[in-house]
């Protein structure tokens, strides 16, 4: 597993940036999408920055919709997945076009063995949810976190927490969710 610091650094020195998650995304994949793509617009305004997939169409007007990107991007571009374990769970599967890969997620390895080929994974299945590992990402290097990433990212820590019922929610939950509300 990479630090943040690294991940940080893959981001900086890619101009272009396609973020992709799990096929039928839930809150916690779309928070994550959307979340990681207005942190990343807000602090590096030269770069494109696209989230790509279905979403949760019933969030989309609420928070923010999905991007298109064209082939060109994609291929040139980081793909970033989020709250996905491995390439062939993500949703668009043009995903494999991509010119270099990293990870945010917070699930236990496949039992197939399947597995993400790429160094540059933050990987912390103890975490309830990859939104929380988003929000901690941002924090620890001091990036801004915009009322629209903020939004994205509880609902994400919300979802998957079962509005914080769920076995793991804890104590470092709740200082990721105070970040996000002030």
């Amino acid at each position: 597993m990479v630090s943040f610091k690294t991940l940080l650094k893959k981001i900086e020195e890619a101009p272009i940036i396609t973020i992709w998650g799990h096929a039928i995304p839930d809150g916690d994949c779309y928070g994550c999408q959307i979340g990681l793509r207005e942190i990343i617009k807000d602090n590096f305004p030269g770069k494109e920055v696209y989230a790509l997939g279905t979403g949760v169409p019933s969030l989309r007007e609420r928070i923010s919709p999905m991007n298109e990107a064209d082939d060109a991007s994609i291929a040139s571009s980081l793909a970033i997945l989020v709250d996905v374990s491995c390439l062939r769970r993500v949703e668009d599967q043009r995903v494999w076009n991509a010119k270099s890969f990293a990870k945010f997620d917070h699930h236990s390895p496949n039992k197939e063995g399947e597995e993400f080929p790429y160094e540059d994974a933050y990987v912390e299945p103890d975490v309830i949810a990859c939104a929380q590992l988003i929000e901690e990402f941002a924090t620890q290097n001091s990036l801004k976190i915009s009322k629209i990433a903020a939004e994205a990212l509880y609902t994400g820590i919300l979802t998957d927490s079962g509005c914080f019922r769920y076995f793991g929610t804890n104590q470092r939950t709740f200082a990721s969710v105070k970040r996000l509300v002030s």
